[in-house]
């Protein structure tokens, strides 16, 4: 894993601290980097199984394993209630009608990476604050909305799917 796993296991927790004093573009950017650097919220071994052995710079490795495996491996176990704190924290910014397109487009991506399981309400604010910023997204932000809508495996109703090809 590219990031030393005890760094990529406090950097949720740190952030959700934060999260009341960041913009929603800081923190759109933040849950997908979190994401995208191998932190998940499944419930997935930590680097303590057996066939892990840490290198000298601290990061976890394999040897043979290719840079995916190792990030597959620093998966990390979910921390109950960390995850709807993230969350709660999330729907409170999207309820209140404030996060960008592009930045809610970047922020579901990023909770996708972390294989987070919003609950129907959650996903219902989403998909209906993403609706109404349809407009708001180019070509590319569009692909990439539609692309992290089937990551987390969501079904949108047909209205959201029309409005969608409407935009594109």
């Amino acid at each position: 894993c590219p990031v030393p796993h005890s760094l990529l296991t406090s950097a949720p927790s740190k952030f959700i601290r934060r999260l009341p004093d960041s913009t929603n573009h800081e923190a759109a950017l933040t849950v997908w980097a979190i994401g995208r650097l191998g932190y998940t919220f499944s419930s997935s071994s930590s680097s303590s199984d057996s066939g892990l052995s840490s290198s000298s710079s601290g990061t976890t490795a394999v040897s043979g394993e290719s840079t995916v495996q190792q990030q597959q491996r620093c998966r990390t176990k979910e921390i109950p209630t960390q995850q709807e704190q993230l969350l709660r924290l999330l729907q409170q910014r999207i309820d209140r009608g404030s996060v960008a397109a592009q930045d809610l487009t970047t922020l579901l991506y990023g909770l996708a990476l972390m294989h987070s399981m919003p609950d129907d309400t959650w996903k219902t604010a989403a998909l209906a604050a993403a609706e109404r910023g349809l407009g708001q997204l180019d070509g590319q932000g569009l692909s990439n909305l539609l692309y992290a809508v089937g990551l987390l495996r969501w079904q949108p109703d047909r209205q959201w799917q029309l409005s969608f090809w409407k935009a594109l």
